[in-house]
């Protein structure tokens, strides 16, 4: 059975990155009014036959979407789940054959899980590996290795999930770093003849290795196309550098880039971006970012009315602040820079939104619960909603939206899907030859 995307990808779709479950909620929720296929994606170092940071595995993973699918009342045919980066990135320092034995074997619980979008991911050097054999030569001889283990799973697992279709690839040599870059960004763009070069050896390793079915299905191709996100600052999508990379392309349809920085990027970038040929935009740490925006705005709000009504405040800021200085291990000081003072800020409120890595830390939880049940149970001021969520507020006063603690937030989350979604429809309408 042909999986969905290789449907979907001719126009565009968008796939969000994660395992907040308030944010998978309040996406597959928004699928769910679209009547939209949702696309999910669990990364290497948050989901792994190890546990990954989130201590679950792909099919602890699986289960979860499928409960909130069930809740939700989402039908799970129209879940795709993906595997973002699989591949040995949390197994760098090890030799190679170890670090790729187990790479196989988290392609195979992927794909047993019911995962139907594949990135394989191989493209960092491992212990032992000479610079010069490393290559898009060896990274497509890796790929190769592991796209075997997914397709043998496969065949093994198809009836075992609700996922019988069958997996679709995503390929690729200039990949960014899953969690995003410890470093400064600096923007520059993949060279058309680098993009050619990666693409004629993945074809060329797939073939010797007898998998024509695993080139069929390779969708999408990963580079850096001209965007990027940092700590402080979004380098918007530039339209014409990406030129000369979205023609080479062109030469190899169907395939077609899927952005991994896709985030904060405006408007009318989401549309160039589909346009130039971009068929799957990936959104992760700006949805997680609206989150924590939204829980901000709230604690401003208890603030206000802590003394009015008479209740002890949630200090979510403050607590969220504390659990990022003292939990262990530390997930935000390599990627941030500057002053004592600008870390502060940069903890709070930088692009990066490291503090998504602490939302599920007991305190943390235990704050939010509280800054929620706080505001629940009486109407928020509406003037005080006009102030710290005026988009929602507006919503408010049309009764379109209930003033709830939770719909807030989910709406906040919401607001970013739908500037994907809506876009995105639009810049499939631009792609020449439409």
């Amino acid at each position: 059975m042909e999986n969905p995307l290789k449907e979907l990808t001719k126009t565009a779709c968008f796939s969000a990155t994660g395992s907040d479950p308030v944010v998978l909620k309040a996406c597959m929720k928004y699928a769910k009014d679209q009547k939209a296929y949702f696309i999910c994606e669990a990364t290497v170092n948050q989901v792994n036959q190890f546990g990954g940071y989130t201590g679950m595995r792909p099919m602890d993973y699986a289960d979860l979407v499928s409960g909130f699918a069930e809740e939700i009342g989402f039908p799970k045919e129209k879940v795709i789940l993906s595997g973002d980066h699989l591949g040995p990135f949390v197994w760098q320092d090890l030799a190679a054959e170890e670090a790729m034995a187990r790479s196989e074997e988290l392609v195979r619980q992927y794909v047993a899980a019911g995962f139907r979008k594949i990135h394989l991911d191989p493209t960092m050097p491992l212990k032992g590996d000479s610079s010069e054999a490393f290559g898009d030569e060896l990274i497509a001889e890796r790929a190769a290795h592991l796209a075997e283990a997914a397709e043998k799973t496969y065949e093994e697992t198809k009836q075992d999930t609700v996922w019988t279709f069958r997996p679709v690839y995503v390929i690729g040599s200039e990949v960014p770093v899953p969690g995003g870059t410890e470093e400064k960004e600096v923007m520059r763009v993949t060279a058309p003849q680098a993009l050619e070069q990666t693409i004629l050896c993945f074809k060329h390793a797939f073939l010797n290795h007898g998998l024509e079915k695993v080139w069929e299905d390779t969708v999408a191709v990963v580079a850096q196309i001209g965007l990027e996100f940092s700590e402080d600052n979004v380098y918007d999508f530039n339209h014409e550098a990406a030129k000369p990379l979205a023609e080479c392309l062109k030469k190899h349809a169907p395939l077609v880039f899927e952005s991994h920085s896709s985030d904060y990027q405006t408007p009318l970038c989401l549309r160039q971006m589909v346009a130039a040929g971009v068929g799957i935009l990936k959104v992760g740490p700006e949805l997680t970012f609206a989150h924590r925006e939204a829980l901000f705005a709230l604690a401003m709000i208890e603030e206000e009315l802590k003394d009015v009504w008479g209740f002890a405040p949630s200090h979510f800021r403050e607590v969220l602040e504390e659990t990022m200085m003292e939990a262990k291990p530390d997930y935000w000081s390599r990627y941030y820079h500057g002053s004592p003072q600008e870390l502060r800020l940069k903890r709070k409120y930088s692009y990066s939104d490291r503090s998504r890595y602490y939302f599920s830390q007991t305190a943390v939880k235990k704050a939010r619960a509280r800054l929620i049940r706080n505001l629940s149970g009486r109407p928020i001021p509406p003037y005080l909603l006009s102030q710290f969520l005026p988009v929602q507020y507006e919503l408010i006063r049309e009764g379109r939206l209930t003033p709830e603690p939770e719909a807030l937030i989910e709406h906040k989350i919401q607001c970013v899907m739908d500037r994907y979604y809506q876009n995105m429809l639009r810049g499939a309408g631009e792609r020449p030859g439409r």
